[in-house]
């Protein structure tokens, strides 16, 4: 039988043991941060390659590249509204070296739409703000109206009736769509495409009357006669497309119509990581060309946000977009 000194013997070889463990796993982690990272990150964008948030993605790859000394490889996993590549992030290890591309539609708008998504936005750490983008809303080049007061003033007329293209049920660019239905001018036959750069070419060939896109998309398209940009979505007028109203300005003040792009990690992870990448992509946007090559994407303005701020604007600017989702009783289906 153990006496009672054998048992205090035992009892301070284990607490001994545990604090040693303890030790040990803290000083693995934080020479894990130091050497982060020392393999090839992949960075999931969960959207359509050929988008404008595509070659946002793409754009921060190389910089990071560059920034980290490892290659971050691109990952295309589009579906569902960005939920299949959102909950493919949601499930990788926490270490750091998985990246997602996060926005409007799968921290703001998924969640007010479904419940099971396969992810939830608590499952990410925010880690750097790309920039916001505004939004227009494009006609199609044989559409008989140049901006969207023409639009409007027909739709008060009688013609209300329009195709409009969108990103996916439930997309940014659906919701923007309900938004301007909520005006009770329109009656939008909503046609869902499998992102925006399918939806952008349908109001090009005509398929639809209506679609939206980025506004560095809609300047090109216009300066080509390939599409109308008949509103944007920013608070004033840009200075790339001065000839078109804001939606506010035409009566749309309800409309909410810039997106925003950002990149995250799996929740849970070292904070020393996350900083080490906010460092990262504070590097990039420092480098006067690979801003510029940002902001030609049509962002209002690149970074400035650290993570902690980028978190707490995703939390403020959610509930906007999900009473939108609310009002217009969109639905998965």
């Amino acid at each position: 039988m153990m006496n009672y000194n054998s048992l205090t013997l035992l009892t301070r070889g284990l607490r001994a043991f545990m604090v040693g463990a303890a030790l040990f796993s803290a000083a693995i982690a934080s020479e894990s941060a130091e050497e982060y990272p020392n393999r090839p990150l992949r960075l999931i964008a969960p959207f359509t390659a050929g988008s404008g948030t595509d070659a946002a993605a793409r754009l921060l790859a190389d910089g990071l590249t560059r920034k980290l000394g490892q290659p971050v490889v691109v990952e295309n996993r589009p579906g569902a509204n960005t939920a299949i590549g959102s909950a493919l992030a949601a499930k990788s290890a926490t270490d750091g070296y998985t990246l997602v591309m996060i926005f409007v539609d799968n921290m703001s708008l998924n969640p007010a739409i479904k419940s099971d998504l396969g992810y939830k936005p608590s499952d990410f750490d925010p880690v750097a703000i790309v920039g916001q983008i505004p939004l227009v809303l494009l006609g199609a080049p044989q559409l008989p109206y140049s901006n969207i007061n023409e639009l409007k003033a027909a739709a008060q007329q009688g013609k209300k009736t329009y195709s409009f293209g969108t990103w996916g049920n439930g997309s940014v660019a659906h919701v923007v769509g309900v938004m301007l239905n909520e005006s009770g001018l329109f009656d939008f036959n909503y046609i869902p495409y499998a992102g925006s750069a399918p939806a952008t070419n349908a109001v090009m060939g005509g398929h639809v009357d209506l679609a939206i896109a980025t506004s560095a998309t809609a300047e090109t398209l216009l300066a080509s006669g390939k599409a109308k940009a008949l509103a944007v979505g920013s608070p004033q007028r840009l200075p790339n497309l001065p000839g078109v109203p804001t939606m506010a300005e035409s009566g749309f003040g309800n409309v909410q119509a810039i997106q925003w792009h950002g990149l995250a990690v799996r929740a849970g992870g070292d904070p020393a990581i996350i900083g080490r990448l906010q460092d990262a992509v504070a590097a990039i946007y420092a480098e006067p060309e690979s801003r510029e090559r940002f902001l030609k994407l049509g962002y209002m303005e690149v970074g400035g946000m650290t993570a902690a701020q980028f978190k707490t604007f995703i939390q403020t600017t959610s509930p906007a977009w999900a009473n939108a989702v609310k009002a217009g009783h969109i639905t998965a289906d």
